[in-house]
């Protein structure tokens, strides 16, 4: 927002609030009473300024208003808490801050605002009662499940009586220090902000991650990839995991963060790439048949315009041939159109390894894109998954999105399958290949091939007895409904 903006609404709420409050006078209330109504009134104040900037939706207001809309509350001692909330998607999922903002609204007050936070949204909730533990829990829960269209959201709070000052700014600050916390511990967690938390969330120096990569810390972990038709198994994502001493077994979002921070990720990157050649290599020596894995790439690895030649060694030294190499781009890093990314991603399709495009519908590719840089297949992002076996609407997307891909000449994959139904109606629309907690869960090498000596018995039955009985549903069902789903 530019300055004379930011002017212009704050003297709008100034006005709008001196306005209401005049109002409330001439009812001849008593003095306590018009003190106690004051900061109320000041929140509308911000709301009816808002409303009246024809550039900003109504829901979403700058992070800084909402804190200077607290700090008035604050000020006075009788007027009853704010309190606030943060919900952050997945580090790899883009968040549609409108979309989801409308999801909210529903149930949300009018006098609550919304401001839009890096990878989520802070929800500042107007002053009603007294906000305790038991009161924001039932929120947290209402909010998350409205939210659920668009993937799973960790959400974190903060109870004034908690925070380290009351203010605006240190309620948002131990919001996402509690919401970070949740986030950690796997999608749809919910924490609320301690003290400790302050101590907990100081990143760790780049010579602690420098040491975990030497100790061998990081290790890969394989999601496997199935045809929606028959069952057999396409490939496996390469998913890292922090096999910390202390903390114990950590996903991504515990620590992409602070490896980005410190400027690892790209030896993440080739640690996945190197960790995944070899384990390949293993499983074809066992017999096993694994066609390819895939691994991420963000933005920061396709910066790099030797990415090619490094991959290209890699596969090299292991003997094994680019196409059993997928890269997986998110459709944000390719919407950004940058020359170096653009020219790696096209070496690496010419190389031969797959391209695909990861959480498609949750950025802004141009069609033209996908035709020009060789696109293989597009991911159809967990948003889009998540109720595809109840909702229309949802179902009616997904259709869109594969029509668009069969057009095109592009395979399908679904991210998200959790559920044997969700499965049925997706194999059943014509997706490609499906992967989720519903297929399996990520794995290390060992377990994967334990894990696919399983399922390949399972879906050679399935599809014998689909074969014999036409009337049968597809291979899959009988797969996914037995895949395990234990959380690693």
């Amino acid at each position: 927002m530019d300055w004379g903006r930011h002017k212009r609404m704050v003297a709008g709420a100034v006005l709008a609030g001196a306005s209401l409050f005049a109002g409330v006078v001439g009812l001849g209330l008593p003095l306590q009473l018009l003190l106690l109504a004051l900061p109320p009134l000041v929140w509308l104040g911000l709301q009816a300024a808002l409303a009246a900037e024809p550039d900003t939706p109504p829901a979403l207001l700058p992070p800084g208003l909402a804190c200077r809309a607290m700090d008035a509350v604050f000020e006075d001692a009788n007027a009853p808490d704010p309190a606030c909330l943060i919900l952050l998607t997945d580090d790899r999922m883009t968040l549609d801050t409108a979309r989801i903002a409308a999801t909210l609204l529903p149930v949300l007050r009018t006098t609550d605002m919304l401001s839009p936070v890096e990878g989520g949204l802070a929800v500042t909730l107007a002053p009603l009662g007294r906000l305790d533990l038991e009161a924001m829990i039932p929120i947290a829960v209402r909010l998350q499940r409205a939210a659920l269209t668009m993937g799973p959201v960790a959400v974190g709070f903060c109870l004034p009586d908690l925070a380290p000052a009351r203010s605006g700014q240190a309620m948002l600050h131990c919001a996402r220090l509690a919401a970070e916390e949740a986030r950690r511990h796997g999608p749809g967690a919910i924490r609320s902000f301690r003290p400790g938390m302050v101590r907990d969330h100081i990143p760790p120096p780049r010579v602690v991650l420098e040491a975990a990569f030497d100790a061998g810390q990081f290790i890969a972990h394989f999601q496997p990839q199935i045809c929606a038709r028959t069952g057999s198994l396409t490939g496996a994502e390469v998913l890292a995991r922090w096999h910390h001493p202390e903390a114990g077994l950590l996903s991504p979002t515990a620590f992409l963060g602070d490896l980005r921070h410190a400027g690892l990720s790209s030896r993440l990157t080739m640690a996945m790439l190197s960790q995944s050649m070899a384990q390949l290599r293993h499983w074809d020596s066992q017999g096993l048949t694994v066609p390819t894995v895939a691994i991420n790439l963000d933005a920061q690895d396709l910066a790099d315009p030797m990415l090619p030649d490094h991959i290209a060694w890699e596969m090299d030294r292991h003997d094994l041939p680019p196409h059993r190499l997928t890269v997986e781009v998110m459709e944000t890093v390719l919407a950004d159109g940058d020359p170096v990314t653009v020219r790696g991603i096209d070496r690496l399709a010419r190389m031969g390894c797959g391209v695909d495009l990861d959480d498609f519908g949750t950025g802004q590719a141009a069609i033209g894109q996908l035709r020009r840089l060789t696109i293989r297949r597009i991911k159809i992002d967990r948003s889009f998954t998540a109720g595809v076996d109840s909702d229309a609407d949802q179902r009616r997307v997904v259709m869109a999105i594969l029509s668009m891909a069969d057009r095109l000449g592009l395979d399908t994959l679904a991210e998200g399958v959790e559920s044997a139904p969700q499965a049925e109606v997706l194999s059943t629309m014509g997706c490609g290949h499906l992967q989720g907690w519903a297929i399996g869960h990520p794995m290390p090498g060992a377990l994967f091939a334990a894990w696919l000596a399983t399922h390949s018995g399972d879906a050679a039955q399935a599809a014998a007895r689909s074969g014999a009985d036409s009337t049968q549903t597809p291979a899959i069902l009988a797969t996914a409904s037995a895949a395990p789903v234990t959380p690693v």
